[in-house]
């Protein structure tokens, strides 16, 4: 399965040209060159990490060959061969190439080689000369396998399923969320900002019927679920706090827990499963929860306590979004933790957790306890399971797909034949705010310098002479969800690609010459992309396991990343050059997410306690972390001042995102920005080394409700 193929995006000759290309290294190293412990493994694989080189193989593969395959393998199919005839004409020539390389070779072996040595080296060349004969005959063998394919692809594309009489039931330009089938699939209830704040509605799917507002309270409500009788709906009110059910029809409503949200009802409607985490995010990309969230349990009626089911750590990360089976034994949750979600079952009681999706949000049982669907980016998926212990059984079947828009939040009517869901789009670009270096105040409104309608525009970071900014952008339908780095100039000209095979979490060494990233490339290294010479290079740093937040000090020798092989996410430093990393936070929730002082000596982190983030600062050669701010809410630190007092954080209070900061000196917080939207969100605010800029990501998402019939 091609990237693309497993993303759901359309698939053509150049899928091909990948099957052709697994098939090649296979033959050459004698195993798959994404192959993993299981099928949802590999498919991560496939979407995420590079196959070992071929140089590495036992034999000496011709670096042509190396090339060949390498380029049948790029994870962008832009980047691969365009066409068959591209590829034949390589295959012949290699296969030409390859014909005198299996021609008997002499070697001479020095006197103090002793006799296995030589069988050994006899053994290899024998071997050597059997698979580069293969080889002629498997490169002959696919210029047919690849025109064969090509000419049968249209079909394939036709035969492909898909659903089925797709129909759009809601039309509101701002944002229409997490839709809900009643028990006879006769209606669909979900929240929407139709009248500014989020309220809860039902819409008939029958002609002529009329829509009701449900809730009237300005509470932000969210996430309605029918129960299975059809007479009440259970919502999450942001405002107000915790899980509430009021009668589908409408009327007066009661709060059954004073905390959670997600809720999902128990098959005879007696209980509601939850997640302990509130909503803090209505993106596209949104994780349901993060740690410590755990799944909990109430009776619909409220009269006694929530009961919790999860434990901390069981399995690892923030459990959320939770699913009943059919029969009621199980729940399909999510575990989500810093950039990364799969999917587990559990049993009713929280036991024994079981990993079914290795990467997938919003877990749904199909009607017939044997499938559980669930969406990724790429759309919406089904796989089949075992009703006894909810393990995966065979390969998963992609029902759609998405491109620019992203499939999140969904339900499957009681006869498994109808879906709704809720199609989001998520825009961002890079702004900026005026600020007096002097007084740290806005003194002006933000200025977008990003104009385009790429999915995401991220992570700004000013260069040393704050001249330019580095950041990431990733399209609409990306080939990589990490997207490329680019760089222009601070007031938003001279925009220029930078990478052009993934890369985030850009870093500037002293000199701006230089730029350091992340890359799926190969996450446990810090790449190193040359801005004079338009090279890349991996550094010598090697972190030991996949890392998906780095941060580089500002004298280009140390960098700092998060890590979770003390058990939960911690910050840890580590020398450029490599070495043994040396753990700096000790918490046992989540303190992370560090960003250094401009001189060094600092990091702030941020800290993670229940539901709520704040922020704390610490000496960057470890010791005690003094915690700055204490508010309820988000507190998502992410640079300081150019004096170093002050902490620039994404906040998110009474349900708005905004930019701010913290003074380490005085502990005075100021609020930069005004924005007011609920369906928006700033992230990664970045202060200028001159004082007079902060450049964040702003985000705004839309999107409507669909119907489909399932095939």
């Amino acid at each position: 399965m091609s990237p693309e193929q497993a993303r759901g995006q359309e698939v053509d000759s150049r899928s091909d040209i990948w099957s052709l290309g697994v098939v090649l290294y296979q033959m050459i190293v004698g195993r798959t060159p994404f192959e993993d412990k299981s099928n949802t493994d590999t498919l991560a694989a496939i979407l995420t990490k590079e196959p070992p080189p071929l140089e590495r193989s036992p034999l000496e593969v011709p670096p042509e060959l190396q090339r060949i395959v390498s380029k049948m393998l790029r994870k962008e199919k832009d980047q691969r061969y365009q066409s068959a005839k591209d590829v034949l004409i390589d295959l012949q020539d290699q296969q030409k190439n390859l014909r005198a390389v299996s021609r008997p070779n002499s070697i001479e072996i020095g006197s103090g080689t002793d006799v296995k040595t030589v069988t050994h080296s006899k053994a290899f060349l024998a071997k050597g000369k059997f698979i580069f004969g293969a080889l002629v005959l498997l490169l002959l063998a696919a210029s047919v396998f690849v025109v064969w394919r090509v000419s049968n692809r249209t079909q394939q594309v036709i035969d492909n399923p898909r659903l089925q009489g797709i129909v759009q039931l809601t039309s509101w330009p701002g944002l229409d969320i997490h839709p809900s089938l009643s028990p006879d699939a006769n209606a669909i209830a979900y929240s929407s900002d139709h009248n500014g704040n989020f309220e809860i509605y039902v819409k008939p799917l029958t002609p002529g019927g009329r829509e009701i507002q449900i809730t009237n309270d300005g509470q932000s409500n969210f996430q309605p679920v029918w129960s299975p009788d059809g007479q009440w709906l259970a919502y999450y009110s942001k405002n107000q706090g915790g899980i509430w059910i009021v009668p589908s029809s409408g009327g007066k409503a009661k709060q059954v827990s004073q905390f959670g949200a997600h809720p999902a009802w128990s098959p005879d409607g007696s209980e509601l499963a939850f997640q302990s985490d509130p909503i803090t995010d209505l993106g596209a990309q949104a994780s349901p929860s993060q740690p410590p969230s755990l799944i909990w349990i109430v009776a619909k009626n409220g009269t006694a306590p929530p009961k919790q089911i999860t434990q901390l750590g069981h399995p690892a990360g923030g459990h959320g979004a939770p699913a009943w089976s059919r029969d009621g034994k199980h729940l399909a949750i999510c575990v989500s933790d810093y950039g990364a979600t799969s999917i587990w079952i559990i049993e009713r009681d929280g036991r024994e957790p079981k990993q079914a999706i290795k990467y997938g949000f919003d877990p749904a049982y199909g009607p017939d306890g044997k499938s559980l669907y669930y969406t990724t980016l790429s759309g919406i998926w089904k796989t089949q399971i075992s009703e006894d212990t909810g393990a995966p059984i065979g390969e998963p079947t992609q029902l759609s797909s998405s491109s620019s828009e992203r499939i999140r939040g969904f339900a499957i009517s009681a006869d498994g034949k109808k879906i709704v869901y809720s199609a989001l789009l998520t825009n961002s670009n890079i702004w900026y705010v005026p600020i007096s270096p002097a007084t740290s105040i806005a003194t002006g409104n933000p200025i977008a310098l990003t104009h385009d309608t790429t999915f995401r525009n991220s992570l700004p970071v000013f260069s040393p002479d704050g001249k330019r900014i580095a950041f990431n952008t990733q399209k609409a339908n990306p080939g990589s969800s990490e997207g490329d780095v680019w760089l222009m100039d601070h007031d938003g000209q001279r925009v220029t690609q930078i990478t052009t095979e993934g890369g985030g979490m850009p870093g500037w060494f002293p000199g701006a010459d230089r730029l350091a990233f992340l890359t799926s490339r190969d996450s446990k290294k810090l790449w190193i992309a040359n801005l004079m010479t338009g090279q890349d290079s991996t550094s010598t740093l090697d972190f030991g396991e996949d890392i998906n937040y780095a941060r580089l000090s500002p004298d280009g020798k140390q960098v700092l990343f998060n890590s979770k092989r003390s058990g939960t996410t911690n910050v840890w430093k580590v020398s450029i050059e490599g070495g043994n990393p040396k753990q700096l936070t000790f918490d046992n929730e989540m303190e992370g997410f560090a960003c250094w002082s401009p001189d060094g000596k600092m990091i702030g982190v941020q800290i993670k306690r229940g539901g709520d983030t704040n922020i704390g600062i610490m000496p960057s050669d470890g010791g005690p972390v003094t915690q700055l701010t204490f508010d309820k809410g988000q507190s998502w630190l992410s640079s300081f001042s150019p004096d170093g007092d002050k902490l620039v954080f994404a906040g998110f209070r009474e349900g708005v995102w905004n930019i701010c900061w913290v003074s380490r000196s005085t502990r005075e917080q100021k609020r930069i920005t005004n924005y007011t939207r609920l369906n928006s969100f700033v992230r990664y605010p970045n202060w200028s080394p001159l004082g007079n800029q902060i450049a964040y990501e702003y985000a705004e998402t839309t999107g409507n409700i669909w119907v489909a019939d399932i095939k």
